[in-house]
């Protein structure tokens, strides 16, 4: 009992020892500073520190800030060892005022407390700025999913050697990059400036009052020392972030009782191969629907639903789904490819197919449609029944005499034929006693025959669907390039009806996928959009010709490499 108690007490000697050798020290590298520019804030702890460190979830009140880094550093000075740990931490003003940085703790040391004083943007040193970020909004009151553009601008006055900037941020909303970047010049208050332009599409998913906090530009710039002589040049790391935007996110109105689409177009069309004024019975027919809408992503769109007269065989493809961009709009589309074959011929109905959507220009529910058809089916091709001949009366004996003569003729033939037929039989016989005896001689002659070879496999198929896929990519005919490419796409992976989206998930290429998905839109686009049709076909080449490749088997590999 009194070594535990010792042990006990021992124990506890060391740790009030440790926690006393620990000073914990807390610093900034500057302030004042400017509400749109960061601060690093260091808290250093001299002593023996294992792998606590202190919290500092008491900032996430007045600033924003990633993970800590961590550095240490152990000294030898005339034998005596001294540790220290560092924390540095990037902090980002939440709004302007002066804050007090609170007092940290760790092993029962507290931390000192700092004041910060954080200026209005651009007022802190009084000078032009060289770096600054501006942001944008072109609602600041949407609908619950629909689409908000958002446009930061950076603007670069000084030497910049790399930078990086992120994305806005909104809890649990969907963002996406929209187009390329622009980049510009401007004079501002006697300051010429290069601009960048970036724009992003943000969908949130809860409604209620938001912030977006601005992205963070992460900058390596050139610092400019000595005035009289020439400079001389030292990089330094600069952080920027542009305003704050409070946005206003409307639920689902009360009276709207559908599969919830806002938008501010949707358009339901359907086309057919083939003959549209009538099906044939027993053929079939294919019928594509397509549904595209604005401003929404493929994953928000409903399926199609079509139904169809119980005499109506039907083989729907899984939907193909995609999503481009077309002026600061995101775009997407789901096309449903059904094959139909009518079981019988008549007159049948066609019923409408609706999809509701919300529109949020107009705060109204509307429908997108397909009216209903008729169409009809026709009898195929069926071979008829010859139809009786009226004889007149004045050619009935003649025809009996006739018919007497001719059944004389008739028993003579027979006993002609009969014997012919015996001639025959006796012929067969002797051939066949013939072929016994060669096959017996083949037989011996060859008793270990090698096993035959399959006759080799050719790839004329697969270059009339590829010369067929070609042509209709040159040509524009974008209607027929899904059965086109699905034809060609079965018989290069060796996989009956596969789907063009199988495809270009086996290719494995996103080149081929991104100029394929932009290619199907220009069909539904309103605005005319120049897509390189022979540039898309050289892709496809490259890609033809690694899934070509030969193997041990003589057969393309079913599961190509990526091309880079």
């Amino acid at each position: 009992m009194v070594r535990i108690l010792l042990i006990m007490f021992l124990f506890c000697l060391n740790v009030t020892s440790k926690a006393n050798a620990i000073e914990l020290v807390a610093s900034l590298d500057r302030n004042p500073i400017n509400a749109d520019e960061s601060v690093t804030l260091m808290i250093t702890a001299n002593g023996d520190i294992d792998n606590e460190q202190p919290d500092f979830s008491a900032l996430n009140n007045d600033f924003r800030f990633n993970t800590p880094s961590v550095s240490r550093s152990t000294q030898i000075i005339n034998g005596v060892r001294s540790s220290s740990v560092t924390w540095r931490i990037n902090l980002i003003p939440k709004r302007a005022g002066t804050f007090i940085i609170p007092k940290f703790s760790l092993l029962g040391t507290e931390s000192n407390s700092i004041g910060l004083r954080v200026m209005p943007a651009g007022t802190a040193s009084g000078e032009p700025r060289e770096f600054y970020l501006s942001t944008e909004i072109n609602a600041d009151e949407i609908f619950l999913q629909q689409q908000l553009v958002y446009t930061v601008k950076i603007f670069i006055a000084g030497d910049i050697q790399s930078g990086s900037l992120s994305e806005p941020e909104l809890a649990g909303a969907i963002i996406e990059k929209l187009g390329e970047d622009k980049e510009y010049e401007e004079l501002i208050d006697g300051v010429r400036y290069r601009i960048i332009e970036r724009k992003f599409a943000v969908i949130p998913q809860s409604s209620g009052q938001f912030t977006i906090n601005s992205p963070v530009f992460e900058a390596r710039v050139i610092s400019r020392l000595g005035q009289n002589f020439a400079y001389f040049n030292r990089t330094k790391t600069i952080t920027r972030i542009g305003p704050e935007k409070t946005i206003t996110v409307k639920p689902i109105p009360n009276d709207y009782q559908f599969t919830w689409l806002p938008s501010e177009q949707v358009v339901l069309e359907e086309e057919w191969q083939g003959n549209t004024d009538s099906l044939v019975a027993g053929e079939p027919a294919t019928r594509t629907i397509t549904l595209t809408a604005l401003g929404l992503t493929e994953e928000q769109l409903p399926d199609i639903e079509a139904v169809y007269h119980p005499s109506f065989k039907t083989y729907p493809e899984q939907p193909q789904r995609a999503t481009v961009q077309r002026d600061n709009r995101l775009i997407s589309q789901s096309v449903l490819n059904t094959a139909i074959i009518a079981e019988q011929a008549g007159q049948f109905v066609l019923p409408e197919i609706t999809v509701p959507w919300f529109n949020v220009n107009t705060g109204q529910t509307e429908f997108a449609t397909i009216p209903a058809r008729s169409i009809s089916v026709v009898q195929g091709n069926t071979p008829t029944a010859p139809q009786p001949q009226t004889i007149p009366e004045n050619q009935v004996k003649e025809q009996n005499d006739e018919f007497a003569q001719d059944e004389t003729q008739i028993v003579r033939d027979q006993e002609d034929a009969a014997l012919f037929d015996w001639l025959h039989l006796v012929l067969l016989v002797l051939v066949f006693i013939l072929a016994g005896a060669l096959a017996t001689v083949v037989f011996r002659k060859h008793q270990n025959p090698a096993p035959s070879q399959p006759p080799a496999l050719t790839n004329d198929d697969e270059d009339i669907a590829w010369k067929r896929l070609a042509y209709t990519i040159e040509q524009g005919q974008l209607n027929n390039l899904p059965k086109v490419f699905s034809g060609w796409a079965s018989i290069i992976f060796n996989k009956p009806q596969i789907t063009v989206q199988h495809a270009l998930t086996l290719m494995d290429n996103k080149d081929i996928t991104n100029s394929y998905n932009a290619m199907m839109s220009t069909r539904y686009s309103t605005n005319s959009i120049d897509i390189d049709q022979r540039d898309f076909i050289n892709k496809l080449a490259i890609q033809r010709k690694t899934l070509q490749s030969p193997t041990d088997s003589g057969l393309p590999s079913l599961y190509p490499s990526a091309i880079s």
